[in-house]
């Protein structure tokens, strides 16, 4: 089954988008309607339809591979989804925390779906709601110190990681195969722990990590060792976090895990770990096709559109 699995997933991979056909959707010689799987996805949908519709596709490819999978790996395959679910949290979290920019969810849910979300008015019932699904699972809220969004985000955010090392850790088959994926996700979460110093305050996340705890045993990230491991430009990266480019560098960040994430999984492509690799590749592709929508639907040129988007170099 892990084989059948593995060779689906190596088919859908022949399925996204390149550069090129990036390239020719922002210049209209192609719509996204010409592409077989964005067939359904017309130009006279909303922009709200439109980027619902573009991670829908992301989804049901991803929904394809969980349902022709034995147990463990279905659970497996579902928690890479389930960032999807967490973004829509951190989004409800917003709202109620006073955000005034319009709610729009992921079209996904797993154990809360976004009707149901979308429903809860106050943070109390945020946080018993995710008390009932595995995400919290034996967990508390922390007294949060600085009394900001970001940093309930962030303990969101750590939920994530806990849950999907968790269940990983919990199949002894799992952990035997996914050994160095646990490797890049502690890669990605230091990047994001260089992220969230910038979002907290470099006096505030020493203090907020001691406070909630975190799901590796990572006591600080040495900047310039992270960054020649993933292979990016120091200076680039200075430019973007000292000028709060935050999205920028997050990008950068992402360009960097997608090259390690290639290097450290080339010896598994007919494994298990493939599904994760081809995870990131299948969501990037929403992530860019929905910058392209917003970037013409606010009349960015094609160069500024082609500098958002992040491209997989294998």
């Amino acid at each position: 089954m892990e084989t059948y699995l593995v060779v689906r997933a190596h088919g859908l991979k022949t399925r996204l988008l390149n550069k090129n056909d990036y390239e020719l959707i922002i210049r209209e010689e192609r719509s996204l309607a010409d592409y077989p799987d964005y067939m359904h996805i017309k130009e006279d949908d909303s922009l709200h339809d439109k980027i619902e519709k573009v991670y829908r596709v992301y989804i049901n490819r991803m929904n394809l591979l969980a349902k022709i999978s034995p147990e463990d790996y279905e659970q497996f395959v579902r928690a890479l989804l389930d960032r999807l679910e967490i973004e829509n949290i951190k989004i409800q979290l917003r709202y109620i925390m006073g955000s005034k920019r319009k709610v729009l969810y992921y079209p996904y849910g797993h154990y809360i779906s976004p009707s149901r979300l979308s429903k809860i008015a106050s943070e109390g019932t945020l946080w018993e709601t995710l008390r009932a699904t595995p995400y919290m699972k034996n967990k508390k809220v922390p007294k949060f110190i600085t009394g900001t969004v970001a940093e309930r985000e962030f303990f969101v955010e750590n939920l994530y990681y806990s849950y999907i090392i968790g269940l990983i850790n919990k199949s002894r088959n799992l952990k035997r195969k996914l050994d160095k994926l646990i490797e890049i996700l502690r890669t990605e979460y230091m990047g994001k722990l260089i992220y969230w110093e910038k979002i907290l305050g470099k006096e505030n996340l020493p203090e907020i990590i001691r406070n909630q705890g975190i799901p590796f045993d990572i006591h600080s990230v040495r900047l310039r060792e992270y960054l020649e491991k993933l292979k990016i430009d120091y200076q680039e990266a200075i430019e973007y976090l000292s000028t709060n480019r935050l999205t920028d560098f997050l990008n950068l960040l992402k360009r960097g895990l997608i090259r390690y994430s290639i290097y450290l999984l080339t010896p598994h492509t007919v494994e298990l770990p493939f599904i994760y690799l081809y995870n990131i590749m299948a969501h990037i592709e929403a992530e860019n096709l929905e910058r392209i929508i917003l970037g013409k639907n606010i009349g960015l040129t094609e160069e500024a559109i082609l500098s958002t988007l992040v491209f997989i170099e294998e």
